[in-house]
C-alpha cells in the first residue's frame, strides 16, 4: 500500500512538472514570437500573443504555486514545544482546515468558471473559463497533497518533517 501511495505521489509530481514545462514553453515561445515580429522590417502584429502570454503566466503561477506550496516554509516554534502526540493532532487539524479552505476556493473558482463561460477574451478569442480554471485545478492539487499528508500522519507513529 505504501509503494502504491508513493507511486501516486511520484506520478502526480511528474505530471505537474511536465505540465509546468509545457506551459512555460508556450509562454516563452509566444513572447519570443512577439519580440521577433516587432523587430522585423515587415510590420506584422499578432494581438493575441499578449493575451496568450498573460493566460499562460496565470496558469504557471497557480499550478506552480500549488506544486511548490506542498513544501512551503512554516513557522513551527510553538508546535515544536508541544508533545509529539499533540503535534500530531495539531498537524492533522491544520491540514483539515486547509482542505476545507481549498474546497471553498475550488467551489468559488468552479462557480466563476461557469458564470464566465459565455465570455471570450477580446484578442485571442479564448473562453474566459480558462482564466478561472487554474485556480480550480490548483485547489484540487492542494486538496490531494493535504489529503495525502493527513493519511501519512494517521499511519505514522510520530511527527516527522516529511509529514
Amino acid at each position: 500500500m505504501k509503494e502504491k501511495r508513493k507511486n501516486v505521489e511520484t506520478n502526480m509530481e511528474n505530471l505537474i512538472k511536465a505540465f509546468e514545462v509545457l506551459i512555460l514553453s508556450v509562454m516563452v515561445g509566444v513572447i519570443l514570437l512577439q519580440v521577433i515580429m516587432r523587430y522585423l522590417p515587415v510590420s506584422i502584429n499578432f494581438p493575441w500573443t499578449e493575451e496568450i502570454a498573460r493566460f499562460t503566466n496565470i496558469w504557471l503561477a497557480f499550478i506552480g504555486g500549488a506544486h511548490l506550496l506542498d513544501g512551503h516554509i512554516s513557522v513551527d516554534a510553538l508546535v515544536q514545544r508541544l508533545s509529539p502526540k499533540v503535534q500530531k493532532y495539531v498537524f492533522v487539524f491544520s491540514n483539515i482546515i486547509q482542505c476545507c479552505f481549498y474546497g471553498i476556493v475550488f467551489w468559488g473558482a468552479t462557480l466563476m468558471s461557469i458564470l464566465e463561460s459565455g465570455k471570450v477574451s477580446p484578442a485571442a478569442g479564448i473562453n474566459m473559463t480558462f482564466f478561472y480554471l487554474p485556480l480550480a485545478i490548483c485547489s484540487i492539487i492542494l486538496l490531494v497533497y493535504h489529503g495525502i499528508h493527513i493519511f501519512k500522519m494517521k499511519k505514522s507513529k510520530e511527527v516527522t518533517k516529511e509529514c
